[in-house]
């Protein structure tokens, strides 16, 4: 009935929510100490520089695994604030057309 589906949805997304933050501070940890170590053996070059990952992109990959596509849009879209430099807007309108595509794809 109710309640135990409530239970059963809430354990599940709790124990998303844990994985996907440890998962990705674990993750890019790892990955940083590895292109460290590749950069130590093949010299400073960009070849072995893995992107950054925000904690807005592991938001939205979360809530598009969670609640599909349409919810990790509209997600996304609000969750870059807008500020009052002109400048910094546009590459925040920016990043999140990006957060929005990349939440719908």
């Amino acid at each position: 009935g109710g309640p135990m589906a409530l239970a059963f949805a809430s354990l599940a997304l709790v124990i998303h929510a844990f994985i996907a933050f440890f998962g990705t501070l674990v993750g890019s940890s790892v990955i940083g100490q590895w292109g460290i170590g590749m950069r130590a053996a093949f010299g400073n070059n960009m070849l072995f520089r893995w992107p950054c990952t925000s904690w807005e992109e592991v938001l939205t990959a979360s809530n598009a695994a969670i609640g599909g596509p349409s919810t990790a849009a509209a997600f996304a879209a609000g969750l870059v604030p807008k500020t009052r430099n002109q400048k910094n807007n546009a590459i925040q309108n920016k990043y999140k057309r990006g957060l929005v595509l990349g939440a719908t794809i």
